[in-house]
């Protein structure tokens, strides 16, 4: 919140200042067992002392404001290389008593700020909400949040829940244990729930395939899940309003920076988040616990960035030095896992790719598949095959409706919203047999999702937190009470196909499929270049004029065409009319994308497959992406269209710092995209996104929470990565004003519904 610099004496140490000239990066302490572990003892003298005895900014290590160190490089394997700037230093131990005596003022405004907020929103929310929950991680932002929140609130008003994902460090655990003991000494009624799902996670690590940074399964089975279920269960198993404190800073990743700080239905829908500590930055955290007298989680003594998961896909390389150095055995259990995982994708060099850290970013699972759902589609009936089903077909039908089943006939009937649809079914040794002739969209896809779950249930939780009456159980195994069942579709819709399992399997058979790399060389190096198009609609002979080389014009008009500018005969389309009349080059981009994500396979691939709100990636990291996805791939044509997104995001507002699609930055010559995504999109974009999104999945309602499964393909979330929060209200916004969409968003309800119109139609009536 506060800038930071260096003090002019005192030891230089680090101090708050709104007036700093020289605002430097939020250092963090480093003590002695760091040192120690990266080996300083070979450079300098220090104490094993209690305070810590040097900063860190990055890799950067600093002694009273000097620059004495850098740690460079480092994996699974080995620890990082330090090159030494001044040695022979003698470090004196940091004096914490002055360090808070120069910061007090400061840091008892952001405390009291912290406070105020708690105090204002429990006020606000007091009547509104079942139960308010302190998430108590261990780590240090929630360490800062739960001392917070018990100098502001009694003990009685809230619950604190640790969600133990059983892939936590001891340094954790032990912080719990020191946590509760400290505040029920001060607190009598203070406790410390914890939560965690029923499987451990070495059990589903072997089931679902290690996660990796597009497929992170684990964080709704272990993190979100157990706390819902957990609710509900005190709750008459029915899903509570809640507001849940949390320690999430901006600070942490471009993604969370975007958060509001009051936050509705981020994880879910009847959850409100509550940003306490949002805009602290690093340097106040720990300056808190220092002042506080509260000790940080004893991992940080050690040098960790973060006190999460041990292994995990999103940690840097330098915390799986850590852990595998601090916490061997617990390391050892899940890269055995990675390493079986990667046999099973037949990696040539398996050492490389775990030390490289390239599982992490894997864009395939990598589970054994058993169970196989095939559909069969035609104009007047769908059939399914379920082969090795797990689960039982009619417990799960129940969610669709009440139904009737004819032995006889081999026949049921389910009433779905007092429409009878009709199943025929025949039963063989390992498999099932269903054909249907319903024709509503909404309908085939809730029984294609029944498929789904009958073949792939693992148990693991997710779709029973979404139950809201607690109808739904899956553990030991799946059973649905018909007299609680509401019929709401929660549990089918919370996943692209109903089921985190389905969606890990489904990929794992459809990996390798390189048809979509195709096309990825049409661009022949070149990008859309915002002159060029500004040029084109200005002077519609561009192409005739010399103004582009030979290789350019070609590449110009694939773009064109998959932008739908031009028709396949490279006439002008009705589109391009629209948007020629646009003077605001950020919408024109924004329409554009929207029709690239629909034909170009290299911008799809992209939106579909780099997270939003990630590191930055060089054209060697998304290569390196693609190679351990697919076995076998037109490996020319890819690094051609890797130049081409790259100069794309370099050369038109898809790159900005408005839209920060692919935010472009260069450092040292090396071109580099971070996915940041943007809030401020146009109204016309999400309609047009919204209608588009229509007639690729031919249906015309949708729930805003589908957009945000990572699994759902469309949709303004996945082409723009824009906020749940924000997308919400101007889906309001859109409705009230254009009347183009009808929403129904209160009450824990997320439903759009769009017109009987076509997407031109659409754009057409809001750009008029």
């Amino acid at each position: 919140m506060y800038k930071i610099e260096w003090s002019k004496d005192n030891k230089n140490l680090p101090i708050l200042n709104d007036f700093a000239q020289d605002n430097i990066i939020p250092p963090r302490p480093v003590f002695f067992e760091e040192l120690d572990l990266l080996g300083f003892n070979k450079y300098f003298n220090y104490p094993s002392s209690e305070n810590p005895l040097m900063w860190a900014i990055g890799r950067d290590y600093y002694y009273n404001s000097v620059k004495v160190a850098r740690a460079v490089g480092g994996d699974i394997n080995n620890a990082p290389v330090l090159e030494i700037y001044q040695d022979g230093i003698e470090f004196e131990p940091i004096d914490i008593d002055m360090l808070i005596k120069l910061n007090k003022d400061k840091i008892e405004v952001l405390k009291n700020e912290a406070i105020e907020f708690t105090k204002k929103v429990y006020k606000e929310y007091a009547n509104k909400v079942d139960f308010f929950i302190v998430a108590f991680s261990g780590g240090k932002d929630s360490q800062v949040l739960l001392d917070l929140v018990t100098i502001a609130l009694e003990p009685e008003q809230y619950k604190v829940i640790f969600t133990d994902t059983t892939m936590e460090l001891p340094h954790t655990y032990e912080t719990v244990e020191k946590t509760e003991k400290h505040y029920k000494n001060i607190y009598k009624n203070f406790k410390i729930t914890s939560v965690r799902n029923p499987n451990d996670a070495e059990h589903l690590w072997k089931t679902f395939g290690s996660p990796s940074m597009n497929f992170r399964w684990c964080c709704s089975v272990y993190k979100t899940s157990p706390v819902m279920n957990y609710l509900k269960s005190i709750n008459n198993n029915k899903i509570p309003k809640i507001i849940l404190y949390n320690g999430v800073r901006a600070e942490e990743s471009s993604q969370r920076a975007e958060h509001t700080r009051i936050a509705h239905g981020v994880k879910h829908q009847s959850q409100t988040n509550i940003e306490v500590i949002k805009y602290w930055n690093d340097f106040e955290v720990y300056l808190y616990l220092f002042y506080a007298g509260i000790k940080p989680n004893s991992g940080y003594r050690l040098g960790f960035d973060r006190m999460g998961c041990s292994i995990c896909p999103l940690a840097k390389s330098k915390n799986d030095f850590m852990v595998k150095k601090v916490a061997p055995e617990l390391a050892k259990k899940f890269i055995d896992i990675v390493i079986e995982d990667s046999k099973r994708l037949h990696i040539k060099d398996i050492d490389d790719y775990i030390q490289d850290g390239a599982w992490k970013r894997r864009n395939e699972n990598n589970n054994d598949v058993e169970s196989i759902v095939q559909f069969s589609e035609n104009n007047k009936e769908l059939e399914i095959n379920l082969t090795n089903s797990k689960e039982n077909l009619f417990e799960w039908l129940k969610v669709l409706g009440d139904y009737k089943v004819s032995k006889q006939n081999s026949h049921i009937d389910v009433n779905i919203d007092n429409q009878i649809t009709n199943i025929d079914y025949t039963f063989s040794e390992n498999s099932i047999n269903l054909k249907t002739n319903e024709r509503n969209i909404s309908n085939l896809s809730h029984i294609k999702r029944i498929a789904y779950k009958t073949n792939y249930c693992i148990h693991c939780g997710s779709c029973e937190a979404e139950c809201p009456t607690g109808a739904l159980s899956v553990f030991p195994k799946v059973q649905v009470e018909s007299d609680l069942c509401i019929h709401c579709s929660k549990c089918l819709d919370f996943h692209e196909k109903g089921c985190v399992m389905a969606d890990v399997s489904v990929a794992k058979i459809n990996q390798g499929n390189v048809n979509i790399l195709k096309g990825f060389g049409k661009y022949q190096n070149f990008a859309m270049q915002s002159d060029w198009l500004n040029e084109y609609i200005a002077n519609q002979n561009l192409f005739e004029t010399e103004r582009l080389g030979v290789k350019q014009i070609p590449s110009m008009i694939a773009w064109m065409k998959e932008a739908m500018l031009l028709d396949n005969k490279k006439s002008r389309t009705d589109f391009f009319y629209l948007i020629s009349k646009i003077n605001n080059d950020k919408k024109i981009y924004e329409l554009l994308l929207v029709n690239l994500y629909e034909n170009s396979n290299l911008i799809k691939w992209y939106l579909d497959e780099i997270p939003w709100g990630t590191d930055k990636y060089s054209k060697n990291d998304f290569s390196l992406i693609i190679e351990n996805t697919f076995d076998d791939f037109p490996r020319r044509s890819v690094e051609i269209g890797l130049t081409s997104l790259l100069r794309l995001f370099k050369t038109t507002p898809l790159g900005s710092s408005e839209l920060k699609i692919g935010y472009f930055t260069e450092i040292k010559k090396k071109g580099y995209i971070e996915k940041i995504g943007t809030d401020n999109v146009s109204n016309e974009a999400i309609l047009y996104s919204l209608y588009k999104l229509k007639e690729t999945k031919s249906r015309d309602n949708f729930r805003v929470s589908e957009f945000y499964d990572e699994s759902f393909e469309g949709g303004p979330y996945k082409i723009f990565g824009i906020n749940k929060d924000v997308l919400t209200q101007k889906l309001r916004f859109i409705s009230e004003e254009t009347k183009l969409i009808d929403v129904d968003l209160n009450q824990g309800l997320d439903n759009v519904f769009l017109k009987d119109l076509s997407a031109m139609d659409v754009l057409k009536e809001v750009l008029k």
